[in-house]
Protein backbone atom coordinates (compact mmCIF):
# COMPACT_ATOMS: atom_id res chain seq x y z
CA UNK A 1 0.00 0.00 0.00
CA UNK A 2 3.17 2.37 0.65
CA UNK A 3 4.54 1.64 -2.63
CA UNK A 4 1.18 2.15 -4.22
CA UNK A 5 0.38 5.23 -2.43
CA UNK A 6 4.80 6.71 -3.23
CA UNK A 7 3.46 6.17 -6.82
CA UNK A 8 0.42 7.64 -7.17
CA UNK A 9 2.16 10.63 -5.73
CA UNK A 10 5.03 10.61 -7.53
CA UNK A 11 2.99 10.96 -10.80
CA UNK A 12 0.74 13.73 -10.05
CA UNK A 13 4.04 15.97 -8.96
CA UNK A 14 5.21 14.84 -12.48
CA UNK A 15 2.05 15.33 -14.24
CA UNK A 16 1.54 18.26 -16.56
CA UNK A 17 -0.74 21.39 -15.75
CA UNK A 18 -0.56 24.66 -16.64
CA UNK A 19 -1.52 28.03 -14.15
CA UNK A 20 0.68 31.01 -14.11
CA UNK A 21 3.26 31.11 -16.60
CA UNK A 22 5.13 33.55 -18.56
CA UNK A 23 1.64 33.48 -21.50
CA UNK A 24 -0.21 33.69 -18.44
CA UNK A 25 1.04 36.45 -16.09
CA UNK A 26 -2.08 37.89 -13.88
CA UNK A 27 -4.40 35.68 -11.70
CA UNK A 28 -7.14 36.54 -9.25
CA UNK A 29 -7.42 34.62 -6.05
CA UNK A 30 -10.89 34.45 -3.56
CA UNK A 31 -10.48 32.65 -0.63
CA UNK A 32 -11.62 31.99 3.38
CA UNK A 33 -10.34 30.56 6.74
CA UNK A 34 -9.07 31.19 10.45
CA UNK A 35 -7.20 33.65 11.90
CA UNK A 36 -5.59 32.76 14.87
CA UNK A 37 -4.13 34.79 17.61
CA UNK A 38 -0.91 34.33 19.30
CA UNK A 39 0.08 36.19 22.41
CA UNK A 40 0.13 37.16 26.31
CA UNK A 41 -3.36 35.37 27.07
CA UNK A 42 -2.41 32.31 24.61
CA UNK A 43 -2.08 30.56 21.67
CA UNK A 44 -5.59 29.91 19.32
CA UNK A 45 -3.05 27.85 16.39
CA UNK A 46 -5.75 25.46 15.67
CA UNK A 47 -8.06 25.72 18.24
CA UNK A 48 -11.51 25.56 16.98
CA UNK A 49 -14.01 26.11 19.97
CA UNK A 50 -15.13 28.66 19.65
CA UNK A 51 -14.59 28.91 15.78
CA UNK A 52 -15.78 32.70 15.19
CA UNK A 53 -12.54 34.03 14.48
CA UNK A 54 -12.90 33.77 10.37
CA UNK A 55 -12.08 36.25 7.07
CA UNK A 56 -12.33 36.38 3.61
CA UNK A 57 -10.02 37.70 0.90
CA UNK A 58 -8.99 38.56 -2.60
CA UNK A 59 -5.40 38.13 -4.14
CA UNK A 60 -4.13 39.83 -7.07
CA UNK A 61 -1.13 37.85 -8.45
CA UNK A 62 1.55 38.28 -10.94
CA UNK A 63 3.78 36.17 -12.89
CA UNK A 64 7.56 37.54 -12.45
CA UNK A 65 9.72 34.83 -13.33
CA UNK A 66 10.29 30.74 -12.71
CA UNK A 67 10.92 31.50 -9.33
CA UNK A 68 9.21 34.48 -8.48
CA UNK A 69 5.71 35.97 -7.96
CA UNK A 70 4.60 38.86 -6.35
CA UNK A 71 0.82 39.37 -4.67
CA UNK A 72 -1.24 41.39 -3.11
CA UNK A 73 -3.93 40.54 -1.07
CA UNK A 74 -6.38 41.86 1.47
CA UNK A 75 -8.26 40.16 4.15
CA UNK A 76 -11.21 41.16 6.22
CA UNK A 77 -13.05 39.09 9.37
CA UNK A 78 -12.86 38.58 13.04
CA UNK A 79 -10.02 38.66 15.08
CA UNK A 80 -9.96 37.62 19.07
CA UNK A 81 -9.33 34.86 21.37
CA UNK A 82 -11.19 33.99 23.96
CA UNK A 83 -9.72 32.29 27.09
CA UNK A 84 -12.97 32.86 30.07
CA UNK A 85 -15.95 35.21 30.53
CA UNK A 86 -13.06 37.87 31.98
CA UNK A 87 -9.74 36.85 30.01
CA UNK A 88 -10.60 37.43 26.16
CA UNK A 89 -11.12 40.49 23.12
CA UNK A 90 -12.51 40.59 19.96
CA UNK A 91 -12.20 43.27 17.08
CA UNK A 92 -12.96 43.47 13.23
CA UNK A 93 -9.45 43.40 11.41
CA UNK A 94 -8.79 44.75 7.42
CA UNK A 95 -5.49 43.99 6.71
CA UNK A 96 -3.75 44.50 3.32
CA UNK A 97 -0.35 42.34 2.54
CA UNK A 98 1.92 42.52 -0.52
CA UNK A 99 4.14 38.82 -0.92
CA UNK A 100 6.78 37.75 -2.74
CA UNK A 101 6.13 34.00 -3.44
CA UNK A 102 9.48 32.10 -3.84
CA UNK A 103 7.90 28.76 -6.31
CA UNK A 104 9.08 25.28 -6.16
CA UNK A 105 8.07 24.72 -8.90
CA UNK A 106 10.70 26.68 -10.74
CA UNK A 107 12.26 23.71 -12.53
CA UNK A 108 14.80 23.22 -10.17
CA UNK A 109 13.04 21.28 -7.51
CA UNK A 110 9.86 21.20 -8.98
CA UNK A 111 8.76 20.83 -13.02
CA UNK A 112 6.98 24.22 -13.91
CA UNK A 113 4.14 22.88 -15.18
CA UNK A 114 3.49 20.21 -12.06
CA UNK A 115 -0.17 20.13 -10.96
CA UNK A 116 1.68 20.59 -7.37
CA UNK A 117 2.90 23.63 -6.59
CA UNK A 118 4.03 24.19 -3.32
CA UNK A 119 6.05 28.28 -2.33
CA UNK A 120 7.33 29.81 0.33
CA UNK A 121 6.23 34.03 0.96
CA UNK A 122 7.36 37.16 2.80
CA UNK A 123 6.33 40.24 2.72
CA UNK A 124 5.16 43.28 4.63
CA UNK A 125 1.21 44.23 5.60
CA UNK A 126 -0.69 46.98 7.08
CA UNK A 127 -3.94 46.16 9.27
CA UNK A 128 -6.44 48.16 11.24
CA UNK A 129 -9.40 47.37 13.28
CA UNK A 130 -12.67 48.13 14.72
CA UNK A 131 -14.89 47.23 17.30
CA UNK A 132 -16.58 44.15 17.16
CA UNK A 133 -20.55 44.56 17.54
CA UNK A 134 -20.10 48.24 18.76
CA UNK A 135 -18.25 46.55 21.75
CA UNK A 136 -14.90 47.68 23.24
CA UNK A 137 -13.06 44.44 23.53
CA UNK A 138 -10.08 45.99 21.66
CA UNK A 139 -8.40 49.19 20.95
CA UNK A 140 -9.31 50.36 17.76
CA UNK A 141 -7.58 53.98 17.65
CA UNK A 142 -4.53 53.30 15.23
CA UNK A 143 -3.03 50.40 12.71
CA UNK A 144 -0.78 47.43 12.65
CA UNK A 145 2.36 47.03 10.33
CA UNK A 146 3.13 43.52 10.39
CA UNK A 147 5.77 41.04 8.54
CA UNK A 148 4.35 37.86 7.07
CA UNK A 149 6.46 35.02 6.84
CA UNK A 150 4.92 31.39 5.50
CA UNK A 151 4.14 29.65 2.85
CA UNK A 152 1.70 27.52 0.94
CA UNK A 153 0.96 24.67 -1.89
CA UNK A 154 -1.53 24.98 -5.14
CA UNK A 155 -3.06 22.20 -6.80
CA UNK A 156 -3.61 22.91 -10.65
CA UNK A 157 -7.03 20.91 -11.18
CA UNK A 158 -7.54 22.67 -14.72
CA UNK A 159 -5.46 24.80 -17.23
CA UNK A 160 -6.60 28.41 -15.68
CA UNK A 161 -8.00 27.21 -12.33
CA UNK A 162 -6.11 26.49 -8.76
CA UNK A 163 -6.74 25.08 -5.65
CA UNK A 164 -4.71 27.10 -3.13
CA UNK A 165 -3.70 26.38 0.72
CA UNK A 166 -2.05 28.99 2.34
CA UNK A 167 -0.66 29.52 6.13
CA UNK A 168 1.21 33.15 7.11
CA UNK A 169 2.67 33.73 10.84
CA UNK A 170 2.71 37.66 11.24
CA UNK A 171 5.27 39.37 13.18
CA UNK A 172 3.49 42.95 14.50
CA UNK A 173 4.69 45.81 15.38
CA UNK A 174 2.04 46.11 18.22
CA UNK A 175 0.81 45.13 21.79
CA UNK A 176 -2.49 46.37 22.43
CA UNK A 177 -5.47 44.50 20.15
CA UNK A 178 -5.32 42.16 23.71
CA UNK A 179 -5.79 44.92 25.69
CA UNK A 180 -2.61 42.95 27.67
CA UNK A 181 0.17 45.37 26.17
CA UNK A 182 3.80 44.59 27.71
CA UNK A 183 7.05 45.85 26.33
CA UNK A 184 7.93 42.50 24.81
CA UNK A 185 5.63 43.72 21.93
CA UNK A 186 4.62 39.50 21.39
CA UNK A 187 1.20 39.78 19.80
CA UNK A 188 1.02 38.17 16.34
CA UNK A 189 -1.39 36.10 14.42
CA UNK A 190 -1.12 33.08 11.75
CA UNK A 191 -3.99 33.27 8.75
CA UNK A 192 -4.89 29.76 7.31
CA UNK A 193 -6.56 30.37 4.21
CA UNK A 194 -8.21 27.71 1.45
CA UNK A 195 -9.03 29.71 -2.19
CA UNK A 196 -9.28 29.12 -6.16
CA UNK A 197 -7.04 31.30 -8.07
CA UNK A 198 -8.23 31.72 -11.49
CA UNK A 199 -5.92 32.59 -14.14
CA UNK A 200 -7.10 35.37 -16.11
CA UNK A 201 -4.64 36.36 -19.36
CA UNK A 202 -1.55 38.40 -20.17
CA UNK A 203 -2.25 41.85 -19.72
Amino acid sequence: MKKLFSLFFLVIMLAQASGQNADQKWAIGLFGGKTEYVGELGNGFMLFEPFVYGHAGLAVNRYLNPSFDISLQAEHGTYGFWQSPTVNFMAKKTDAALLLKYKLNNGYFINEDAVIAPYLAAGVGFASFAAEQDQTRTRVDDWDAFIPLGGGISFNVLPQLALQYQILYNFTNGDVRDLDKTDTKNDRFISQSLGIILTIGTF
